[in-house]
C-alpha cells in the first residue's frame, strides 16, 4: 500500500492570493482622471457636483477592484480545489488496488474523495456569482464615470456675460433646494415607496439632478408665459420622481424620521458642510 503522507494541498488559496499590478491588465476600466482629463485647467474643481461625482467614481473604482480579487481568487481557489480532488481520486483507487487495505482505510479514501468533491462543486458555484459581481461593479463603475464626465462637462460651458435678468435668485443648488424645491415639491416620503435623504448631498446623483433643476429653473424663470410649466413637465416632475423612487438614488437612505415627511410638510433637510456649496452669486 503506498504511502500517500500529508496532503500537498492546503484550503487557504483565497486567503493567501494578493494578485500583482500587472495582472489587471485584462480588467482595464478608465479611471475617474482619464474622464476628466479633457477638464480645462482653469475649470472650477471646488464645484460642489464635481466633487460628489468624483467622490462616487473613486468609490466604484475601489468596489470594482474589491470584485475582480474576489473572482481571481475564486478562480485559483477552484483550481487547487480540482486538485485536491485529483488527489483524493488518485488515493481512493490506490487504496482500492490494494489487497492489503482493510474496509475502514477504503471506507476513508471513499469520504476523503467525497468531501473534496463537495468542496469542488461549493467552490465552482461561488464562481457565477462572483462574475456576475464583476459585471455589476463594472456598469456602476462605467456609470460613474459618465456622472463625472457630465459634471465636468456642465462645468465648462461657457456663461453668457449677467444681465439683470440674469442675476442668480438663489446661490447655489442648497440655497434653492432649502428655499424654494423642498417647499414648491411636497410629497409625503414614508421611507417605502417613495424615499429621501435629509443629507442628499451625499450623493453624487442627487447633487447633480438638483444642481440641474436649480440651473434649469433660473433660466426658465425668464419665460413670464411658459417658463415654470415648462420647467415643471420636462425638469422637475423627472428628475423628483427619479430620486423619490424606492429603487433610485435614496435607496440606501436610513429608515429614520428625519428622513421622512408627511403630506404637505416640506421635504426633509440637513444642513451640508460648510463651504460644500459656495455662492456662485459671490463670483
Amino acid at each position: 500500500m503506498s504511502d500517500w503522507g500529508d496532503d500537498p494541498i492546503n484550503g487557504n488559496a483565497v486567503q493567501q492570493f494578493e494578485p500583482a499590478e500587472d495582472d489587471w491588465s485584462t480588467f482595464a476600466q478608465p479611471t475617474s482622471e482619464q474622464a476628466s482629463s479633457s477638464v480645462s485647467a482653469t475649470h472650477d474643481l471646488t464645484d460642489p457636483a464635481i466633487q460628489a461625482a468624483r467622490t462616487n467614481c473613486d468609490d466604484a473604482k475601489k468596489k470594482l477592484r474589491a470584485a475582480q480579487t474576489a473572482l481571481v481568487a475564486g478562480e485559483d481557489a477552484l483550481a487547487d480545489a480540482k486538485g485536491q480532488t485529483r488527489v483524493a481520486e488518485l488515493k481512493l483507487a490506490d487504496v482500492t488496488d490494494d489487497e492489503a487495505s482493510k474496509p475502514w482505510q477504503i471506507a476513508a479514501a471513499e469520504e476523503d474523495h467525497a468531501k473534496k468533491k463537495r468542496s469542488q462543486v461549493r467552490v465552482a458555484g461561488s464562481i457565477d456569482r462572483l462574475k456576475h459581481d464583476v459585471i455589476e461593479a463594472e456598469k456602476a463603475n462605467s456609470e460613474a464615470i459618465k456622472i463625472l464626465d457630465a459634471a465636468t462637462k456642465a462645468a465648462q460651458t461657457p456663461t453668457k456675460e449677467s444681465s439683470e435678468d440674469e442675476t442668480l435668485v438663489y446661490g447655489s443648488a442648497d440655497e434653492f433646494y432649502r428655499e424654494f424645491l423642498r417647499n414648491a415639491y411636497r410629497r409625503s416620503i414614508d421611507g417605502r415607496q417613495t424615499i429621501w435623504d435629509a443629507k442628499w448631498w451625499n450623493y453624487a446623483e442627487a447633487v447633480i439632478r438638483i444642481d440641474a433643476l436649480w440651473r434649469s429653473w433660473e433660466t426658465l424663470r425668464n419665460d413670464p408665459s411658459m417658463g415654470m410649466s415648462v420647467w415643471f413637465r420636462d425638469h422637475a416632475d423627472h428628475h423628483m420622481a427619479v430620486l423619490m423612487d424606492e429603487k433610485g438614488p435614496f435607496a440606501s437612505a436610513e429608515d429614520i424620521s428625519e428622513n421622512k415627511c408627511r403630506k404637505g410638510q416640506p421635504l426633509p433637510y440637513t444642513t451640508p458642510p460648510d463651504g460644500l456649496f459656495p455662492d456662485e452669486r459671490l463670483k
